[in-house]
């Protein structure tokens, strides 16, 4: 399998995850609201995140067309996941909170990466 048929199948498989959160977020949960008023951000946040993870998903489904907008929004969730990260480190949450976020964070670098060596 060559480097460029990698980043596609890794990029559509992160464009989909981002996707659905995007949709989880839209729902307004009340966990998640619970999640980001006790980490400081305000209310009706949940809604940016979304929107942010629907144009991260739709740049990277551009992978099948114009791979550098692929690469820059995988890219993008590499630095979305370091604050992610970040943000339950600082917050002291349980490292099993945390781990959704850290390999959700290893999938963006090896999607970015294979995106730059194709």
């Amino acid at each position: 399998m060559g480097v460029m048929l990698t980043f596609e199948i890794l990029a559509t498989v992160l464009a989909i995850i981002m996707a659905a959160s995007a949709v989880y977020d839209f729902t307004s949960p009340a966990d998640l609201v619970a999640d980001l008023k006790r980490w400081g951000y305000s209310a009706g946040f949940e809604r940016t995140l979304g929107i942010i993870k629907i144009i991260g998903a739709v740049g990277l489904f551009t992978v099948w067309g114009t791979r550098w907008i692929a690469v820059a929004a995988a890219f993008g969730f590499v630095i979305y996941f370091i604050l992610a990260i970040r943000t339950h480190v600082s917050a002291k949450d349980a490292p099993a909170a945390t781990v959704p976020a850290v390999v959700i964070f290893i999938v963006t670098v090896a999607t970015t990466v294979a995106g730059l060596v194709a």
